[in-house]
């Protein structure tokens, strides 16, 4: 997330989750945190974690499905085992 992204989510934050709460069956994608990582070769990056919107009629079928994003422009994924991982991120 840009620190745009980040202060417009925490601006719209309470409406968000009111929105949410009272509507259960919502199809917005529900955001369960968001969340600095630091290390010491890179800036700061901010992440949100959000709910996968993937309905599947049996899910005992599924053990994990991730997506995981990161580069913002040419973006390269890896899709041989079904997740979505960027190989170009940072």
């Amino acid at each position: 997330m840009s620190k745009s992204e980040l202060k417009l989510f925490k601006r719209i934050l309470s409406e968000y989750a009111e929105h949410l709460e009272h509507n259960p069956n919502s199809l917005m994608a529900k955001i369960l945190g968001v969340y600095t990582i630091t290390q010491q070769s890179t800036d700061p990056v901010c992440v949100m974690l959000m709910e996968n919107t993937l309905k599947v009629e049996n899910r005992e079928c599924l053990q994990y499905v991730f997506d995981l994003k990161g580069s913002s422009v040419d973006r390269l994924a890896d899709k041989g085992s079904g997740t979505l991982k960027d190989i170009n991120f940072l």
